[in-house]
């Protein structure tokens, strides 16, 4: 996409949304309006955006950038709905930090009203946890119910989930598979990717694919993880990383890692977005480097993953993975110029506070706008795929 294909009044259609893209100066990075009644001759695109919110994983994607903008995402990391326990419906307190579980769900809906009234975001990535663990198991399908309701009142387009180990404290795979929609060619099959708009790609993974979590006891899977935890973690309780040193802290139940199948599906669809010339965002519940979380949130087999996004080369078509999980969030940049987000979780926000903002995403960089825990991120990029793809045109906007 070249500034010239940006002008007042183009309509751009996205699925079956048509957006204006309005005009907008230099100091402003970005502006999408949903009618010519809101047009703003002031106004002129120039990158992209992703509105990130923490709680129960959410993302949307549209656009602002130093050249053009190319799109918009709002992400929810860890909502985390349901009751600690019946006695106590609004609030629990964890390793000394309280979780404010109903105010979560209200963290949620004021990041839809968000979101709907910024205009233009086109899609919306739910990062997992969207229940927690504590929630009374008779209650769990209502508890994911009434957070895919809130959900639904995102107007922008899909709203695409993965799984959190909480999810499957709560429901079989396949339940949650279908409850939350997932785009998928198989009930126990979590993981898919999907193009927002040409020139750009999410791929989302499931971290719990290998798992002593989430399958059922006796399952091949299951089995192979307990041997695989029991190999590494001497504890009898294998949620305890007691006595385990750096980053084998990792080795604990409330884990898990990538399965060879879908470390090959990675690869694959790597390939693919590199031949595109696709700029990719990995999406995955739990961190896939160890400086943007504690060791004991960290992906079992980190490493294998990091190996595949970084096989494609410098410069990889990846330019950042997005993750929840880790309440209190991080980042970092790893040796390949790969962002690694972690974004800060509603569930820890107390009454009168919210964890959310958006992406503007630009053809040389990201830049998280945090709101209330939500740290804002400035995250320049390796590789500006935009500037060197002849091909670039308006219709990359989201």
């Amino acid at each position: 996409m070249n500034s010239s294909s940006i002008f007042f009044g183009r309509c751009i259609r996205v699925g079956t949304k048509c957006i204006l893209v309005a005009k907008q100066g230099l100091d402003s990075p970005f502006v999408f309006v949903d009618s010519p009644r809101r047009r703003s001759r002031r106004r002129n695109i120039r990158c992209w955006v992703v509105t990130i919110h923490a709680g129960s994983a959410a993302a949307a994607a549209a656009g602002a950038g130093e050249q053009q903008q190319e799109g918009t995402a709002a992400v929810l990391v860890r909502r985390d709905h349901g009751h600690p326990v019946r006695g106590h419906p609004r609030r629990a307190v964890l390793f000394g930090v309280p979780r404010y579980y109903r105010h979560s769900i209200a963290v949620l809906s004021r990041a839809v009203q968000s979101w709907n009234a910024h205009g233009g975001i086109s899609f919306c990535l739910n990062l997992g946890d969207i229940v927690d663990g504590f929630c009374p198991k008779d209650r769990s399908a209502d508890a994911v119910q009434a957070v895919v309701r809130e959900f639904d009142g995102f107007r922008g387009g899909p709203v695409y989930h993965m799984l959190g180990n909480h999810c499957l404290y709560n429901l079989p795979r396949s339940d949650l598979v279908s409850a939350l929609r997932m785009p998928t060619t198989s009930p126990e099959r979590a993981y898919y990717d999907f193009s927002p708009a040409p020139g750009h790609r999410f791929v989302v993974l499931d971290a719990y694919d290998f798992s002593a979590v989430g399958w059922p006891r006796g399952h091949p899977v299951s089995a192979a993880a307990r041997k695989f935890l029991d190999a590494r973690n001497p504890n009898d309780d294998k949620n305890s990383p007691s006595g385990l040193d750096g980053a084998d802290r990792r080795f604990v139940m409330f884990n898990g890692g990538v399965g060879e199948a879908q470390l090959r599906w990675l690869d694959a669809a790597l390939r693919r977005a590199a031949r595109r010339r696709e700029r990719v965002v990995v999406c995955s519940h739990l961190p896939v480097h160890p400086g943007a979380v504690s060791p004991t949130g960290l992906m079992w087999n980190y490493e294998e993953v990091r190996d595949v996004i970084h096989s494609h080369g410098a410069g990889s078509c990846v330019v950042a993975c997005l993750a929840g999980h880790f309440h209190t969030g991080g980042y970092a940049v790893d040796g390949r110029g790969v962002h690694h987000r972690t974004l800060e979780a509603a569930l820890e926000c107390p009454p009168g506070t919210d964890a959310f903002g958006y992406v503007e995403v630009y053809p040389d960089r990201l830049r998280l706008v945090g709101s209330g825990r939500m740290k804002s991120t400035e995250m320049p990029l390796l590789v500006d795929y935009a500037a060197s793809s002849s091909s670039s045109s308006s219709s990359q906007l989201l």
